[in-house]
Formats: C-alpha cells, sequence, structure tokens
C-alpha cells in the first residue's frame, strides 16, 4: 500500500506467492502464532535475489531507452 498499489487481496497474493515459491524465487517457513494460528513467511531465496537483480537491471534499460527517446 506504501507504494501505491492499495490494498492486495489474498486471492491476487497468495496464487502470485505460490507462484514464486515454486518457481525457486521464494523461500517459505511456518512461525508459531502468539495465541493464534500459526503463520507461512516468505524470503527471497538467493535465486530470487539473482533474478530481481535481472528484472531491475532490465527495467532500468528500459526507462533510460524511454527517457532517451522522448527528448
Amino acid at each position: 500500500q506504501e507504494r501505491g498499489f492499495g490494498p492486495i487481496k489474498g486471492a491476487t497474493l497468495y496464487p502470485a506467492l505460490a507462484k514464486l515459491e515454486a518457481s525457486g524465487f521464494v523461500e517459505t517457513r511456518w512461525e508459531e502464532g502468539q495465541g493464534g494460528p500459526g503463520r507461512k513467511v516468505y524470503e527471497l531465496s538467493a535465486t530470487g535475489r539473482v533474478e530481481l537483480a535481472e528484472q531491475r537491471a532490465s527495467f532500468d534499460q528500459l526507462t533510460q531507452l524511454v527517457q532517451s527517446t522522448g527528448r
């Protein structure tokens, strides 16, 4: 929400997280709940960090290309 996406519904979020986990981009673990049920915690894996860096680099290249053609 802080980045302007608004609330993300579980029906959107959890399938995306499952795909990221199946691709090896995130790792999961269960944490005990404090007075409630446990929860699944997601964290970027080493593979996910590499993929993120590559995607950021690609986006930066696209941004530079768009900005240079707009001048």
